[in-house]
C-alpha cells in the first residue's frame, strides 16, 4: 500500500490509503528499510521517547544523496 502513494491514482487521493494503512498495517516497512508510523498514537509516542534519537544532518543527508542539503532551507532544523 505504501507503493500506491507514490503512484497517481494514490497521490490522487491518499486518504483511503492512509485509512486501509492505520488498519491493516499501523507499522509498516517501506522498500528503502524506513519504518513508517501511520497512526498519530504511535507518532506521537515515538516522538516523545527520548529513547529514540536524531540523527546527524550531514550524515542523514549524504547516506540519501543529498550532500548540499544546507541549500535548502526548508531541510534546516
Amino acid at each position: 500500500m505504501l507503493f500506491e502513494l507514490t503512484q497517481p491514482t494514490g497521490r490522487a487521493d491518499p486518504y483511503s490509503y492512509y485509512e486501509a494503512l492505520r488498519r491493516t498495517a499501523p507499522i509498516a516497512h517501506a522498500e528503502d528499510g524506513a519504518i513508517v508510523l501511520t497512526r498519530y498514537a504511535d507518532c506521537h509516542a515515538v516522538l516523545h521517547d527520548l529513547r529514540f534519537g536524531r540523527a546527524d544532518p550531514d550524515e542523514l543527508f549524504t547516506s540519501i544523496g543529498l550532500p548540499s542539503w544546507k541549500q535548502f532551507p526548508a531541510l534546516w532544523t
